[in-house]
């Protein structure tokens, strides 16, 4: 499980930043010879927000047991990045959102009006 970022029934599961994932993936992949270009390359770019994408990633690099750095890179976060994107994929319940102008905007009483850049 995802450590938490508080305990008992507060507990929220810290994200790992996928800014970092994708930039030290990319460097394993390097590190492997893996191409700009191949596939496994694609998957990595995609592996971060869903569940499916992410372990069609693990799958391909564990397939591959040459590629030393990748699947060194993979290993640790597997079980983390599995809840992660799974969270991704729930709904998100307004009340429960850490941004009020979320819940203002929902309802209605933002007194103007939201867009995604604001």
């Amino acid at each position: 499980m995802d450590k938490p970022a508080y305990r008992g029934k507060n507990a929220v599961p810290i994200h790992l930043c996928e800014h970092h994932l994708l930039k030290k993936g990319r460097e394993a992949l390097a590190r492997d010879d893996i191409k700009f270009g191949d596939t496994v390359r694609d998957l990595l770019r995609q592996s971060l927000h869903a569940l499916a994408e992410w372990d069609a990633l693990a799958t391909a690099l564990r397939a591959e047991p040459g590629w030393l750095s990748a699947n060194k890179w993979v290993e640790p976060w597997d079980k983390r990045m599995r809840l992660q994107t799974a969270r991704r994929s729930t709904p998100m319940v307004p009340w429960k959102h850490p941004s009020n102008a979320f819940v203002r905007c929902w309802s209605g009483d933002a007194g103007h009006s939201a867009t995604v850049n604001e």
